[in-house]
């Protein structure tokens, strides 16, 4: 079965007088609250790296920046600091939960939002990535609908409908 192609929900500005009239449209759309949301992918492989991309990408993310190991996104993070993190765990020189721990020693990003990825099986990771102050933990295998509901979750906002209509997991 073909997938169709994505149909996109375009916001109408509304802007007020004053307090008391009624709203009125503009002409400029505006972005969806997510679209303005910076997230961060950290996954040493790239087929996974690219999967997570481009299901935000379905979600509408559009401002999501791509690392392939937790040095480079800390170097990144320093620098340009980001809302929301999707970090893998099992990552070679740095797992995701010792990226979590130097994050949040670090004072200037100590705060950002962090999911943890995974398909272990450790029976003690729920309570060694919260005991870090993990925001979420994103379980594999998921579908979009669960990443969806997982950002809507952590950054406390709903997000539009799914841009397309194939089935999303």
């Amino acid at each position: 079965m073909q997938p169709t192609n994505p149909v996109r929900i375009r916001a109408t500005a509304m802007r007020l007088a004053n307090p008391t009239s009624r709203s009125v449209p503009t002409s400029a759309p505006v972005p969806p609250l997510h679209a303005r949301y910076r997230i961060m992918v950290v996954d040493d492989m790239s087929v996974s790296r690219g999967v997570i991309a481009q299901s935000l990408e379905m979600l509408d993310c559009r401002n999501v920046v791509v690392t392939g190991d937790a040095k480079a996104a800390l170097a990144t993070l320093r620098k340009h600091p980001v809302d929301l993190i999707l970090s893998d765990h099992l990552m070679p020189e740095m797992t995701g939960l010792e990226l979590l721990d130097r994050i949040r020693r670090t004072p200037e990003i100590a705060l950002t939002r962090f999911v943890l990825v995974t398909g272990a099986q450790d029976p003690g990771l729920e309570r060694q990535a919260a005991g870090l102050g993990v925001s979420a933990i994103l379980w594999k295998p998921y579908g979009l609908r669960d990443l969806r509901s997982l950002i809507e979750r952590v950054m406390g906002r709903r997000m539009p409908a799914l841009r397309h209509s194939a089935r999303s997991g």
